[in-house]
């Protein structure tokens, strides 16, 4: 549900790379 919100510059899709901080960063909260 999270990856919902990652943008990709104007564009309504998300972008890998963010999607893998995101995730890094969900990880590390843990």
């Amino acid at each position: 549900e999270r990856m919902k919100g990652t943008l990709c510059g104007s564009k309504p899709t998300s972008c890998p790379d963010q999607i893998a901080i995101t995730l890094e960063e969900a990880l590390q909260k843990l």
